[in-house]
């Protein structure tokens, strides 16, 4: 009988295994301190095969060698100048050209309230909060899952900001520009 419960035990621990899924929530990351280093090529030398949702998989991302690596630290969003824009926020990630994300992080999904710090585009630094917050990460995540996410924002700029060139063209006098983003993520 004994050997019959042993028995029994193996198979369930064997079959629990074999089905197996990794699972990432909000708990476990990215928590303050964290970095995440990603490669993005966007001419990998094989494609990146990543098999079927029961598997089984063999994954070489060795090919990522190669490419724009990227340093992201999660930092506590009250480290940044820019935090009292953001007081909600809980998270606060840092790339490696300064510019920062303040992120909202519940149970289920990790949403970007704004951005702050440096940024690529214009000369001076500027707060964004968005009026439509994306959706940066849901948790739990499972293999190969998909979903849609729409962020929304306005940028009101100053035109003391832009080429004196590009104010005096429009034929009427401009103290300030406002542009509108909205962006789909699949």
């Amino acid at each position: 009988m004994r050997s019959l419960q042993l028995s029994v035990l193996l198979l369930t621990l064997t079959t629990n295994v074999s089905f197996s899924q990794i699972t990432v929530t909000n708990t476990t990351f990215p928590k303050i301190g964290d970095v995440l280093k990603t490669v993005t090529t966007a001419t990998p030398t094989t494609p990146i095969n990543v098999g079927n949702v029961n598997g089984p998989q063999t994954w070489f991302f060795n090919q990522l060698n190669q490419g724009d690596r990227i340093n992201v630290t999660c930092k506590a969003p009250s480290s940044s100048p820019d935090f009292v824009g953001f007081p909600t926020a809980d998270l606060l990630l840092v790339g490696q050209d300064d510019q920062e994300q303040f992120m909202d992080v519940t149970p289920s999904k990790i949403s970007v309230i704004g951005f702050g710090g440096a940024n690529g585009i214009l000369p001076v630094p500027v707060r964004i909060s968005f009026s439509q917050s994306p959706t940066y990460r849901r948790a739990p995540i499972s293999f190969i899952q998909s979903s849609s996410s729409v962020g929304k924002f306005n940028l009101d700029l100053g035109t003391e900001i832009l080429p004196d060139s590009l104010v005096s063209s429009f034929p009427i006098a401009l103290d300030s520009i406002r542009i509108q983003f909205s962006s789909e993520e699949s």
